[in-house]
């Protein structure tokens, strides 16, 4: 089984980031997985070449292929303004939905209240994937975190 993370964090260190990995790890734990990480940060340059995927350089090809293939996806987003970020819709915008169809998907936000997170999460989910969001997803606000050295824990 391959677990992919997907950070859609927009700075570094990333509260998000933190969270997609922690969620990651634990399910690593609980089912032996391949495991990896795509932060939109380091990816942007890369996918941001093109506006198509047929404009993509390789990295940026490598990139979306890497979405495709994994079995488990965890995808974490700060809210801004009651949404995901622009460049993680890029990206998805990128991935071929058929590539997507059955494949476990757990949803992840960050914000600054508990119930946007939530509504957030639900109306991502189904733009971005074509789906019905499942009752569950995680969501943390600032108050969750801690920042030893300038990289956040939760």
């Amino acid at each position: 089984m391959s677990v992919l993370g997907i950070s859609g964090g927009v700075s570094t260190p990333s509260r998000t980031t933190a969270m997609v990995n922690a969620l990651v790890k634990a399910v690593a734990f609980r089912v032996p997985a391949d495991t990896g990480l795509i932060e939109i940060t380091e990816a942007a340059p890369s996918l941001f070449a093109g506006l198509s995927r047929g404009a993509l350089g390789g990295s940026g090809e490598a990139i979306i292929q890497r979405v495709e293939k994994a079995d488990l996806l965890v995808v974490g987003t700060p809210v801004y303004r009651a949404s995901y970020t622009g460049a993680l819709k890029h990206l998805f915008d990128l991935v071929d939905c058929r590539a997507l169809t059955g494949k476990t998907v757990l949803l992840a936000a960050t914000g600054g209240s508990p119930g946007i997170q939530i509504e957030a999460r639900s109306r991502w989910a189904g733009q971005v994937f074509g789906v019905q969001p499942k009752p569950w997803g995680i969501g943390a606000t600032s108050r969750s975190f801690f920042r030893p050295s300038q990289c956040y824990k939760l």
